[in-house]
Formats: structure tokens, C-alpha cells, sequence
């Protein structure tokens, strides 16, 4: 019982060299309630979305829309639809892999795992794409808070931690594309032995 508690707790604890970067803060609750659990729902919720200096993402997106707009007609439509589209088949599938692969059986999320006691709900907090056009790049950056309820009772929350700056950049440097770097933040996330 104390060794899955001892895992357990490791959620909120930085235990990998790629994680040591982040602030990992637990602000509510903790995870004893997930002892002998072997299985999440998971959720993912991107709304009001901080883009930091460039405003809310809504605004952010307006912005790249008008403006690659006028450099070549539908390219800023074309960005948007692609911002949209990475989120469920980018993100969250990338966080989903590399969380079970992480855990190695001991916990399964997934958004199929309807019948699990609890919810684990992925908020993506602040984002920023970062940018790599070649003689210069800066890695992208997501905030993130991972909270528990109880499936049945959503409204409740149990635990709450919240994860700043998750760094998202390749390591060869080939990510001249927003969605690639961010889905690298998305798996770093994952990677943090959550639940391990």
C-alpha cells in the first residue's frame, strides 16, 4: 500500500532530466484516492487559452489569420483550420502515448475509459508556439494543469497541479512547424511520470 502510494505521489514530483526545468506546484488535494486505481478518463480542455504577449488565442489566431491572409490568399484560413486539427490529432494523442507508455500498465488513460472512477482533465493554461526559421529558434512553451475529479461528479476537484513552461523543441532541429514543437511539449508533459 505505501509503495503505490509512494508512486502515486511521484505525479507531482519531477523525476526526469527533461522535467527538472518545470515548476511542478500541487494546489489542491492530493492522490491518495487513486490508490488500487488502474485506469483514467481522460479529458482535454483548451478554452481561454493565455498566448501571453500575443493575447488570448482567439485574438492570436485572428491575428495569423489577417496576416498570412494578405501574403497569399486562404494560407491564414489554411493556419487556423491546421491549429485547430493539431489539438485532438496531435496533442492530446501524443500526451495519451507517451503517459501509458511511461506508466507501463500501472495506470491507463484514455478518452474511451468511460467507465473509470476518475477523470483526469489535461487544461492547457498558457501557450507559446515558439518559432525556428533556420539561423534562429525558440522552443515552444505550454502551462498546464492536471486535475482529478471524480467522473461521476466533475464539478468537484480532488486534486489539482499545475506544471509551468514544459518546453517543447526537437532535438535535430527540424521543427520549423508550430504544431511539431508543441506536440513535443504535449509529450514532455507526458513523460513526467504523472502517476508513476
Amino acid at each position: 500500500m505505501k509503495t503505490k502510494l509512494f508512486l502515486i505521489a511521484g505525479f507531482i514530483a519531477v523525476t526526469s532530466l527533461t522535467a527538472k526545468a518545470q515548476k511542478m506546484v500541487q494546489e489542491v488535494g492530493d492522490l491518495t484516492m487513486l490508490v488500487g486505481q488502474t485506469k483514467m478518463l481522460v479529458e482535454y480542455d483548451f478554452d481561454d487559452l493565455d498566448m501571453g504577449k500575443e493575447g488570448s488565442e482567439s485574438e492570436y489566431l485572428e491575428k495569423k489569420r489577417t496576416d498570412l491572409n494578405k501574403k497569399e490568399a486562404g494560407k491564414g484560413d489554411k493556419f487556423v483550420e491546421g491549429w485547430k486539427k493539431n489539438q485532438t490529432e496531435r496533442y492530446e494523442p501524443k500526451f495519451e502515448e507517451l503517459f501509458n507508455k511511461t506508466m507501463k500498465g500501472k495506470m491507463d488513460i484514455s478518452q474511451s475509459n468511460k467507465d473509470a472512477k476518475y477523470k483526469l482533465i489535461v487544461k492547457t493554461l498558457t501557450l507559446y508556439p515558439g518559432y525556428n526559421v533556420g539561423v534562429s529558434k525558440m522552443p515552444a512553451y505550454v502551462s498546464f494543469a492536471f486535475i482529478i475529479v471524480e467522473t461521476a461528479n466533475p464539478d468537484k476537484i480532488l486534486s489539482k497541479t499545475v506544471v509551468k513552461n514544459v518546453v517543447g523543441s526537437q532535438v535535430m532541429g527540424y521543427d520549423f512547424d508550430a504544431g511539431s514543437r508543441l506536440q513535443e511539449s504535449y509529450a514532455k508533459a507526458g513523460k513526467m511520470r504523472c502517476l508513476h
